[in-house]
């Protein structure tokens, strides 16, 4: 007499006894694992089959999808059985296939195993919402990396995807991605480097997305960093403004005028590489006759340079000086420089000083004030002290004529 026979198989041709086991191993409670059981026809009678149930402590950890049948002698079909763990730990249940085999093969009995794993992150710089502080970086200096460790900690492969992240200012940046997969009980790394480009504090977020479940998904860490850098401001006398002019005034041809100019650091990093340059049509009337000394340190510190200014003709000279330094906002500091020469009076010495008349009387000196200076004073050269005054009657008319 013909009849129906059963054998179930996974992967196919490795047949399950009926009442055998089937494990699925380690499966992630993120990612859950489909297997694929065969149903083979071995009797010569046609065999149909029902809808699968599953039952035991760990039931609804398991699901399965309906075989197709009938099926004729000789033939085969398949459904899928999936397990999604819930939580970590063994899972344990019995599938039960409905079909007209013989005897104790309807239905036809698995037990099915399965292990829960999960992964879990730690990163070593910062727990999950927390704060890594790269410290003081200079801005137009040197960038500042930190490395930060990727762990994972779960029994379950970490799949950091999608790809980390920054949130926030563009100051900071990832510069060396994480592996996309990191085993159970390993790790990985990630470089965030911060490159600032103004002064001030800086912050951001490092977001690390992946596939673990709960709250450090993402994985977020606060970035900060005070952006540092020295802030040069000159002066003159008053404020002299980075592309400002500075003015010598009228001065004799060929006589110098000298200016004392002060460098001031105003910021939070040394001021450094303090280097004078100079260009302009007349260039070679402005000399720096001393040099700025670096470093000038922060917040209140202070150099000098001079600069002295012979004129070689008469008329308007111009030229620019260009201080370098480490300032990143005012690199070089430009003051334009001008003064007008003039040429002395015909008579006068190059310092623009004249006598009129002869004198009458080189004894009896006076002040200002008509006072009678004393008796040993019996030239100009020997004034001293109150005897120097704008006008002098020396007994003859003497003129000062400025400069």
């Amino acid at each position: 007499m013909a009849a129906a026979d059963i054998v179930v198989e996974q992967p196919a041709l490795t047949v399950i006894a009926d009442g055998g086991t089937k494990g699925f191993g380690n499966v992630s409670v993120t990612s859950p694992v489909t297997l694929i059981f065969t149903v083979r026809n071995t009797g010569d009678a046609p065999l149909t089959l029902g809808a699968p149930t599953i039952d035991g402590p760990d039931a609804a950890e398991f699901s399965a999808t309906n075989p197709a049948g009938p099926l004729a002698a000789g033939a085969a079909t398949t459904f899928n059985v999936t397990c999604s763990p819930a939580s970590t730990g063994g899972k344990v249940a019995a599938l039960h296939l409905p079909n007209n085999g013989p005897g104790a093969k309807n239905p036809y009995d698995i037990n099915l195993t399965a292990t829960g794993t999960t992964p879990d992150i730690s990163v070593d710089q910062a727990v999950d919402d927390g704060t890594e502080a790269f410290g003081n970086v200079p801005w137009g200096g040197t960038p500042v990396s930190v490395t930060f460790t990727i762990t994972n900690t779960g029994t379950a492969p970490l799949n950091l995807s999608p790809a980390p992240s920054i949130i926030g200012t563009s100051q900071f940046s990832i510069t060396t991605a994480p592996a996309a997969t990191v085993a159970a009980g390993g790790n990985t790394s990630l470089v965030v480097t911060c490159t600032p480009t103004s002064r001030g504090a800086k912050n951001a977020t490092l977001r690390i997305p992946s596939n673990v479940l709960g709250s450090k998904n993402p994985y977020d860490i606060t970035l900060t960093a005070p952006a540092i850098a020295p802030v040069m401001t000159v002066s003159q006398g008053a404020n002299v403004a980075n592309d400002g002019t500075v003015n010598f005034g009228t001065v004799n041809v060929g006589i110098g005028a000298k200016l004392l100019f002060t460098i001031f650091n105003t910021g939070d990093a040394s001021l450094t590489g303090l280097t004078i340059t100079k260009d302009g049509a007349h260039q070679g009337d402005f000399t720096v006759t001393v040099n700025p000394t670096a470093p000038v340190a922060a917040p209140s510190g202070s150099t000098t340079f001079e600069v002295n200014f012979v004129p070689s003709a008469g008329g308007t000279r111009m030229a620019a000086i260009h201080t370098a330094s480490n300032d990143p906002a005012s690199n070089p500091f430009n003051i334009n420089l001008m003064g007008a020469g003039t040429t002395p009076p015909a008579g006068s010495d190059s310092y623009g000083y004249r006598m009129e008349g002869t004198p009458i009387d080189t004894v009896n000196l006076l002040n200002s004030d008509g006072v009678t200076l004393p008796p040993d004073v019996v030239e100009a050269t020997l004034l001293l002290g109150d005897d120097v005054s704008q006008s002098i009657n020396l007994g003859f008319p003497f003129t000062f004529y400025d400069r």
